[in-house]
């Protein structure tokens, strides 16, 4: 640890780095501020007596001493003089000669107070080395030494995997260190093997060549399993420290030829033996997936319990912060221009990437390892495409490494509205060829990829993540034959609600899917007609009012007469509306069959709209209904006349003013939901005083937002409406912090 290559960090590395080291030097705790333009001041300490101390962290990995002085001199002096601070310290990534210390101290006198406050390269490297617990702070730092790795590697395998050294340096550019390092690397202390398990593009290979870095720093020769396991076995050497990496070991598609020769039994073999030596590590990858096909496949593994050496790496674990920091470390060293790095410091661009249900960094990396293209839109909007499109992810694993099994599973249960097993195996068992045994191994296959099965009362399955339920629902509808399939078998009409309104929204999207005549609306058709007519096994219900909507829009758009003579008797049967569930289906029935060209549907309305209306006003319950009522009659306009609207709400406000008395005086316990619908009412009256004339201050002291309506939903992000921010909003927000400091970099580049 003698030597540093600080050119290996980033912006934010560096300036983290200088307030470590700053810190044992002044002996004081200092202040960190985002790095965007204009603000002159990354690190700042304010003593007892008011006396302020101003550091300024340059990390200019292409700029030449010269250079430096002087963008120093036309940047940084006015915002100096601006500031006027006692002490003015400067840090910098750049090699300083006495002669150039004198010209920055002449140039920002009286600020700085002796050349001792100017840090240059030498003085950082040579105040590192002998701080050693600095230096482990900052895994850039003393993870990135190729002549380290080298050393490390063994000659004899390097030549399988002469690109190993320069992936791992390749990684460590854009690691982010997270709890999954600490946690993995205690795997593979208490058990010195440790099997890296997760999803494509998790980050599996990356966690492995992180730890690898760190035991060659260790002194460790490094071993790269290219072949099969028996390089570990030709490459062991007795009482030596050893690790060797099996990336990928069961294979990334079939294991049909991955375990040949006995292989699964040298595998168990190896493991065995690693763990009985305190000299030896072992690391494999691996997804899940195919760890579950192997067990099942081969008898030697299906019989060793693999769980205390298996890490899984979840995107979920990491945080807001850490995705953060893997976007803003792809960007840093990505060939886009730095004005596009630059745009991704505001909120409204960074945002939605590291928020995002599908956040993935094998394909954050792989948008911004290729070059920048305008012609796809924003920058932003770029990444969240890609991520937003589940076949990325999805396709090469479902067409190529799952057997028609667990595809059938898939579609199957993305149909289903119940997660329950019990109803899953309930509707695959009435399919030809399937087992109990069967929807469990093909459960094991599936759990931590597409699927999680979770135990609560009966064991539930869930879609792993909206991505994974994405990419079945498209595959199912890009194949009516796979449709027809889920269909043929007895169904719950909420499976038929389900696939209906995927297969409405994705019409709705335009071009040839939405087309009269679609043989999926014909197969949905039928299934319809089928169950209305007689339930089948496993759901032997009558009729339920969650078929009505799908069965009113399908018959709108496919005009089959049978279809529509059984929706009609449906509407007029009494009941069958005020069962609905949702709020907003029960105004969709009354609107749809209010505008049907179907003049028999059309003839219903008045005793839908009756009798929906009545469902919506009355269901509320509690204190504030009435008040609940009145704001759900502000979007009813097309439905009730202008006095019944006047009626129910002048009879909400005196509700309302007591609901709100009783909490400001304290006279009773009064529940928060009261008071929020409250104060929305008096948001939405006029004259709004009228019911309470404290009503704006109570609602800004709660946090009470405005009344978005029945069914509001976010919108999705305006890149081309760009929004003014206030540094203050975000104060504390380590993401927003760290994106800042994206944008100086286009002010480095003007050089």
């Amino acid at each position: 640890m003698d030597s540093f290559d600080l050119h290996k960090l980033t912006d934010f590395d560096f300036e983290t780095l200088c307030k470590d080291i700053l810190e044992e030097m002044l002996d004081v705790r200092l202040e960190i501020f985002s790095q965007g333009p204009d603000m002159g001041i990354d690190l700042r300490h304010t003593s007892a007596d008011g006396s302020t101390t101003v550091i300024q962290c340059k990390h200019w990995i292409k700029s030449d001493r010269s250079t430096f002085i002087r963008r120093m001199k036309r940047d940084e002096l006015p915002k100096v003089a601006k500031l006027g601070p006692d002490r003015y310290i400067i840090a910098a990534s750049v090699p300083m000669s006495p002669q150039a210390k004198e010209i920055l101290k002449a140039d920002f006198a009286p600020h700085i107070k002796t050349p001792s406050d100017i840090l240059g390269l030498e003085d950082i490297t040579a105040f590192l080395a002998g701080r050693p617990h600095i230096v482990r702070r900052h895994i850039r730092l003393w993870l990135n030494d190729v002549t380290v790795l080298e050393s490390a590697l063994s000659r004899n395998v390097l030549w399988r995997s002469e690109h190993f050294v320069e992936e791992i340096q390749e990684t460590l550019r854009t690691y982010v260190p997270n709890p999954s390092f600490r946690q993995a690397l205690g795997v593979l202390e208490d058990s010195h093997v440790c099997v890296i398990s997760g999803l494509p593009g998790v980050g599996k290979t990356t966690l492995a060549r992180v730890l690898a870095a760190n035991y060659a720093d260790q002194g460790y020769e490094l071993i790269h399993i290219s072949g099969d396991i028996e390089d570990a076995y030709r490459m062991w050497s007795r009482g030596a420290r050893q690790l060797f990496i099996y990336d990928d070991f069961l294979g990334q598609s079939v294991l049909d030829d991955k375990l040949n020769k006995n292989e699964d039994q040298r595998l168990i073999s190896i493991m065995k033996r690693v763990k009985g030596d305190s000299r030896k590590r072992l690391i494999c990858t691996t997804r899940g997936y195919i760890l579950e096909q192997a067990r099942q496949r081969y008898e030697r593994l299906h019989n060793e319990d693999f769980s205390p050496i298996t890490f899984t790496v979840q995107v979920e674990q990491y945080d807001r912060e850490v995705r953060a920091a893997i976007l803003y470390n792809h960007l840093f060293w990505s060939d886009w221009p730095a004005e596009i790095k630059a745009m991704f410091a505001s909120p409204d661009s960074y945002g939605p990437i590291i928020d995002h249900v599908h956040f993935n960094p094998r394909i954050i990396a792989a948008t911004l390892s290729a070059d920048f293209d305008s012609s796809l839109g924003h920058p932003a909007a770029q990444l969240v495409d890609n991520l937003s499109d589940p076949a990325l992810v999805w396709r090469h694993i479902y067409e190529l490494q799952l057997s028609q099994w667990e595809r059938d599973l898939l579609t199957t249960f993305f149909s289903m509205q119940t997660g329950r097993l019990p109803n899953l195996e309930q509707v695959l068992l009435a399919r030809p060829g399937w087992t109990r045994s069967q929807v469990r191994r093909s459960l094991q296959v599936l759990d931590g990829t597409f699927l999680s099965v979770r135990q609560e009362s009966v064991p539930v399955v869930d879609f792993h993540n909206a991505s994974a339920s994405e990419f079945v629902a498209g595959e199912l509808f890009s194949h009516p034959s796979e449709l027809r399939k889920v269909l043929s078998v007895p169904h719950a009409f909420e499976q038929i609600e389900k696939l209906w309104f995927h297969f409405a929204a994705k019409g709705s999207e335009g071009g040839d899917f939405w087309q009269h005549g679609n043989p999926y609306s014909n197969i949905l058709v039928s299934a319809v007609m089928e169950s209305l007519a007689s339930p089948k096994e496993p759901y032997k219900s009558k009729p339920s009012s969650s078929v009505v909507l799908p069965s009113l829009e399908l018959a709108e758009y496919s005009r089959d007469r049978k279809l529509i003579r059984r929706v009609v008797e449906l509407l007029s049967t009494q009941g069958t509306v005020y069962g609905i569930r949702r709020f907003e289906d029960i105004l969709n029935v009354i609107r749809s069959v209010r505008d049907s060209r179907i003049p028999e549907i059309r003839a219903c309305y008045n005793e839908i709209r009756l009798e929906g209306l009545s469902a919506v006003l009355n269901r509320e319950k509690g204190r504030s209904a009435p008040v609940k009522a009145a704001l759900y009659v502000q979007e009813l306009t097309d439905l009730i006349d202008e006095s019944l609207r006047e009626r129910i709400s002048n009879a909400a406000v005196e509700v309302a003013s007591r609901i709100l008395d009783d909490y400001e005086w304290g006279w009773g316990d009064v529940d928060f939901v009261d008071v929020e619908a409250a104060l929305q009412f008096a948001d939405l009256r006029s004259p709004r005083e009228s019911i309470w004339v404290g009503w704006e201050e109570l609602m800004a002291s709660l946090d009470v937002g405005a009344w978005r309506g029945i069914g509001a939903g976010d919108s999705e992000p305006d890149y081309e409406e760009w929004e003014e921010y206030d540094d203050d909003d975000y104060k504390g927000d380590r993401a927003y912090e760290l994106m800042q400091s994206l944008a100086s970099l286009d002010e480095v580049s003007e050089e």
